[in-house]
């Protein structure tokens, strides 16, 4: 069963009962992140995640995990380019806990100065940690080529520069414009009684009323691009892929799911068998969709050595070219909606992929898909509308390169795209 509700100051409320389940998962979701940044705000979303675990007017940061955790239950947070969301998971009988805590943290946080101070030196090692991490580091210099200096190129965690300029004022100043519960999106998953969670979540935070905060995107501009950076690194990493416009329809972005899984999101896929199964060429290999609000992202990536980077290069493109060319058969979109569909249904099981799925279809479409109508989308996709697809995505003025490391190629040098 899925609802949707507003609280009295305009939240949005997503339920999904799930009588079969003995745990329940709540996300408190502000659709914005590090995107929404201005030029002197860069970071700042990240480092909002990490403060309001920090202690509140009745909480230290030490109590705030305690009460999750003396209950066996989950409590985290993430930042994105375009969201921020704070969560737990718990046994069923703990939700009012989970609310309690969670409504605590994003209205009564304290921002000490002492914390705020502490936290500077993790969220510092965080974004150092990256510069040792390669294909980390490979993808943020992908989205910086890919889109310049637009928001979206910039780093989620902020540099460093932007990290020690952080003051406790300017910081309160952004959480107060940004982070009121009226501009919430609050998902909730498993066993539970609606009615009951609805309350309580309207007499924590439902009465609290401010203006919601409107959002202003500038839509990105794609930079074309083939690049290779040297590294220190030993493994060479490549990130490959184009930019487009996602459709409004809800069916091409099932055409997608099914053409990207048969491609390169399952172990049977044609990137992986081809170039770690069939040739030896690396050990990871996949590709993955990113959508945001006004323009859509399909990527591979492949780490491989130097001396198999040509190999692996020249077998890449002729996989694209291949595909371009000639599109998937019948058989191999029947096997990749057989296998979202069994993947799907296991996925359902747990209740923290529940609140997450409820939360993304609400921000980036504005309402909630049911499973059936998902399965009904998928067994709709037909290899018309995949060829379709293919020919909307594979344009060779939208194809990008990056190899991030050691080792030479004459790909580059030989063509101004990768296609």
């Amino acid at each position: 069963m899925i609802e949707t509700r507003k609280l009295s100051n305009g939240a949005a409320v997503l339920f999904e009962r799930v009588k079969t389940t003995g745990t329940v998962s709540i996300g408190f979701w502000y659709p914005h992140g590090s995107r929404d940044e201005t030029g002197e705000e860069h970071g700042y979303s990240h480092f909002l995640e990490h403060m309001l675990f920090k202690g509140t007017e009745k909480r230290s940061a030490y109590k705030i995990a305690q009460e999750i955790d003396r209950v066996g239950g989950l409590i985290n947070a993430f930042t994105e380019k375009e969201a921020t969301c704070f969560y737990c998971t718990i046994p069923k009988d703990s939700t009012e806990t989970a609310v309690d805590v969670l409504t605590d943290m994003i209205v009564h946080s304290k921002f000490d100065e002492r914390e705020l101070n502490k936290e500077m030196l993790v969220v510092l090692n965080e974004i150092h940690s990256i510069e040792d991490s390669p294909d980390e580091k490979a993808h943020e210099l992908y989205m910086k080529l890919l889109w310049d200096n637009h928001p979206l190129s910039r780093k989620i965690t902020g540099e460093e520069a932007d990290i020690r300029g952080i003051s406790r004022e300017k910081l309160l100043h952004y959480y107060k414009k940004k982070y009121h519960p009226s501009n919430l999106v609050i998902s909730v998953a498993g066993n539970i009684d609606i009615d009951s969670v609805y309350l309580l979540l309207e007499n924590r935070i439902g009465v609290l009323q401010q203006e919601k905060y409107n959002i202003a995107r500038a839509v990105p501009e794609n930079y074309n691009f083939a690049k290779q950076i040297k590294s220190k690194f030993n493994q060479v990493h490549v990130y490959t892929g184009t930019v487009y416009k996602p459709s409004p329809l809800l069916e091409e972005y099932y055409d997608m799911v099914v053409f990207s899984t048969l491609f390169g999101e399952s172990i049977s896929s044609r990137l992986f068998q081809v170039l770690r199964e069939g040739k030896g060429l690396c050990y990871t290999v996949y590709s993955f969709r990113a959508y945001f609000s006004d323009v859509a992202v399909w990527t591979i990536y492949v780490s491989t050595t130097p001396s198999d980077l040509e190999k692996l290069l020249r077998s890449l493109k002729e996989e694209i070219k291949k595909v371009t060319n000639e599109a998937p058969s019948k058989e191999e979109i029947n096997d990749a909606k057989t296998h979202l569909i069994g993947s799907i249904t296991i996925a359902r099981e747990d209740m923290e992929t529940r609140m997450k799925r409820l939360a993304r279809q609400y921000i980036l479409r504005g309402r909630i898909f049911g499973f059936k109508e998902s399965m009904d989308q998928i067994n709709n996709v037909d290899k018309k509308r995949v060829d379709n697809l293919v020919k909307k995505i594979m344009t060779e003025n939208h194809f990008n390169l990056l190899v991030y490391g050691k080792g030479k190629t004459k790909i580059i040098r030989e063509n101004k795209y990768f296609l």
